[in-house]
């Protein structure tokens, strides 16, 4: 979004939704969407799911992406306005995020960054609904970990729906 010192025009929306993977060449595209949309009060990502041709484009853009997604979100040091002022609540909408991404993946560093850094933050609602394979010990194991988070508000609850 940025090209020779030119940067986005900021977003004035007050809800946006993102279809996406979670996937290393992404993560700069989501940052980048927090930073341009100050006024932000909920984000909700659902899961794009490639398929045919658009399946065989995404695999071969990671393949020649160098960029490490690895602690992505727990190495930011930009400080976004939105999660310090109004981004109150995060839906992860459609998801099947761990039968996707298993259970140590970028999806908890995500979530992590999330809690650690929304200062205002109410809620994150991360839908289990289609969790079918989802081992009931698994699925416990990822709600500990995620509830262990770090929170910067007081206020902010996780939910299971």
């Amino acid at each position: 979004m940025e090209a020779k010192g030119l940067t986005s025009p900021l977003l004035n929306c007050t809800s946006l939704t993102l279809e996406t993977c979670l996937t290393n060449d992404v993560f700069p595209g989501v940052a980048s969407m927090l930073g341009i949309s100050p006024n932000l009060e909920t984000l909700v990502i659902t899961k794009f799911f490639p398929s045919g041709g658009t399946q065989y484009y995404w695999i071969q853009q990671a393949k020649l992406c160098n960029f490490k997604e690895e602690h992505y979100w727990t190495s930011q040091k930009r400080i976004f306005k939105c999660l310090s002022l109004h981004l109150k609540n995060v839906v992860f909408a459609d998801s099947s995020w761990l039968q996707m991404y298993g259970f140590e993946s970028n999806f908890f560093d995500l979530v992590q960054f999330l809690l650690k850094n929304e200062k205002v933050l109410q809620k994150i609602i991360i839908n289990t609904s289609r969790l079918e394979d989802v081992m009931p010990m698994e699925f416990f194991r990822a709600s500990k970990k995620i509830l262990s988070f770090p929170r910067s508000s007081p206020e902010a609850v996780v939910l299971f729906s």
